[in-house]
């Protein structure tokens, strides 16, 4: 056994050193317990008089997430979920996919928190969420669209400050009143203010205080308190692991529950987020990246202090700094380099809306791995044939040249890349890929099933949850009733002026096609304007929840600054025309 009063274990050389003066037998297999550990690293360790070589540098690039340069405002919050993004600002609530946008509300601004957590109900999934400035729970719907679920929760906490996913089917609240576990079914709420701001993963919850790190785990039932100075930031991996960050050095939790020192840095290390299975963190103003054996700094990027980091499941990092938003990679696939760099800016301008996932063209490109799969087929379709895009204006040469770049190159075999991207799609977007001990299987069953497996003997046990929790019992998991129609009946009267004024040009052969309800609908809500005199101005047709923003109500009531007043050649639209489209969109132009 280990000392049992080390409730954090200091250096790894250290440590070996306590090892070897017989603090406690410790076996081989006691090896710090992150993900991909390799054990050979602790023996060069205690194999060195001057320690292990330093790392390399970390080579981190800025990715394109927005090649369009859509103005977002001041973004207060984000987050997303596979090739979806959503971003809160002072102009509202913006739905990017693939890169491009595709549905703007304008219902919640700046929101306190966003994340994405388990479906509250019995359809099962995944739900984007926001937490706006009156403690309301929205979930982004389908386009951007918004609906207050609140009533789902039942949670009646003001000013929540923190929203996270649990595990697979609970939520986590924290706000100035304490934390709530919610499931769907039940709520649990906590009063311990502590985890105002919480993290949460793995079947656990964690956050930040004066004295260090505090845990709460719902299957003991039990808080526990890990002492330690200069705390700065925690996180925890998919199977409730913590990792710490306080002055320097960098710990994770072992399978004993005990903190141990697993980096260090010559810089003080900032707030820690986990990505799939990569943390990241800031070493003084650089970015800085720990993989699960060692950490890694980019010397060559120099952020605020100040920025805060979201992780984001692919790996990448999103860094928010503001109100601007950036988005970070590690990116190993030269071949993925290049496809970030010359076909993501040319598919977010041309390829959108068709090949957007449910996209009139019914081929969703919207990720590298989609491209990938379609890379023959594409090169003979834009290099060959020239058939795409089917809609005017035809490719430039400079897009030309720039997709021929990718389409044309192999630095690795079509294969390969394809078997790389096939393998991280068979895992799923939304499955963890941390495979080391940090992220053996925690169980992480039922909410209000609890099995008391006794207190961690190393950290500070608090002491039972047998006071302040209140049950808020079994709750309706039925619909909220949101004021939202049904499929097919918000959309008809506006598509029934459509089809009297607007197909006799705008039909199946025209430039937007308005001939069906279905293709009327997803040509417009969300949807970038594509005409030559309108491009340049980062304009949507639809703006949802805001007609004033809205080319296409512009252009029919007269305050357009770009294009014709339409209907064009005929007589112009009325009042009661007007109000109808006008009603329709500000409702949140649903279907």
């Amino acid at each position: 056994m280990w000392c049992a009063s080390c409730s954090v274990r200091r250096p790894l050389v250290a440590l070996l050193a306590l090892v070897a003066a017989g603090c406690g037998g410790a076996e081989p297999d006691a090896t710090p317990d992150v993900p991909g550990f390799d054990a050979s690293f602790v023996d060069t360790l205690s194999n060195t008089d001057t320690g292990p070589l330093p790392p390399p540098p970390l080579s981190a690039q800025r990715t394109q997430w927005n090649p369009a340069a859509t103005p977002t405002g001041q973004v207060t919050a984000l987050t997303e979920l596979g090739n979806t993004l959503v971003l809160s600002s002072e102009l509202g609530t913006l739905t990017f996919v693939g890169g491009a946008l595709v549905g703007m509300s304008t219902e919640v601004r700046s929101a306190v928190a966003a994340a994405t957590v388990p479906a509250s109900d019995a359809a099962g999934g995944q739900w984007m969420v926001l937490v706006d400035a009156m403690g309301r729970i929205w979930r982004v719907r389908d386009r951007g669209a918004l609906e207050d679920v609140t009533g789902r929760y039942g949670l009646g906490m003001r000013g929540l400050r923190s929203v996270a996913a649990m595990n697979m089917t609970v939520t986590a609240f924290g706000g100035p009143q304490g934390f709530a576990l919610a499931n769907g079914m039940r709520v649990l709420v906590w009063n311990d203010t502590a985890f105002s701001a919480l993290v949460a993963g793995g079947g656990r919850v964690a956050a930040l205080t004066r004295e260090g790190v505090k845990v709460f785990d719902p299957m003991t039932q039990r808080f526990l308190l890990y002492t330690l100075d200069g705390v700065s930031g925690v996180a925890l991996s998919a199977a409730g692991r913590l990792v710490v960050t306080a002055g320097r050095s960098l710990y994770v939790e072992d399978a004993s529950g005990t903190l141990i020192e697993a980096a260090a840095a010559t810089d003080r290390l900032g707030g820690v987020v986990r990505a799939g299975d990569r943390y990241w963190l800031l070493a003084g103003a650089q970015l800085a990246s720990f993989d699960g054996t060692r950490l890694r700094v980019a010397t060559d990027l120099t952020l605020s202090q100040q920025t805060r980091l979201i992780g984001s499941p692919t790996g990448d990092v999103w860094a928010l700094s503001g109100g601007m938003v950036a988005r970070y990679a590690v990116i190993d696939s030269p071949d993925e380099r290049l496809w970030e760099e010359a076909v993501r800016p040319v598919y977010a301008r041309r390829c959108v809306p068709c090949h957007l996932p449910g996209g009139t063209g019914n081929l969703d490109l919207s990720s590298y791995a989609a491209w990938v799969r379609n890379r023959a087929n594409a090169r003979v379709q834009v290099l060959d044939r020239g058939a795409m895009p089917p809609n005017p204006p035809p490719l430039s040469q400079d897009d030309r040249t720039s997709l021929a770049r990718w389409l044309t190159a192999s630095p690795m075999t079509d294969a390969a890349v394809d078997a790389t991207v096939d393998a991280s799609l068979d895992a799923g977007v939304d499955v963890p890929r941390d495979t080391g001990p940090l992220d053996a299987p925690r169980d992480t069953g039922p909410l209000d099933v609890p099995r008391d497996t006794g207190p961690l003997d190393v950290p500070r046990d608090t002491g039972p949850v047998d006071t302040g929790v209140r049950d808020t019992g079994v709750r309706d998991t039925g619909p909220v009733d949101t004021g939202v129609r049904d499929a097919g009946s918000a959309f008809a009267p506006t598509f029934a002026i459509f089809q009297s004024a607007c197909v006799r040009c705008h039909g199946a052969s025209g430039s937007l096609d308005l001939s069906t309800e279905t293709l009327a609908y997803n040509n417009l809500v969300g949807i970038a304007a594509r005409g030559t005199a309108c491009t340049g101005g980062n304009r949507v047709r639809v703006v949802r929840g805001n007609a004033a923003m809205s080319l296409l109500y512009q252009k029919l009531d007269g305050t357009h600054t770009c294009g014709n007043l339409m209907p064009r050649g005929a007589a112009a639209l009325s009042a009661a025309q007007l109000t109808t489209i006008r009603t329709w969109i500000n409702n949140g132009a649903n279907r």
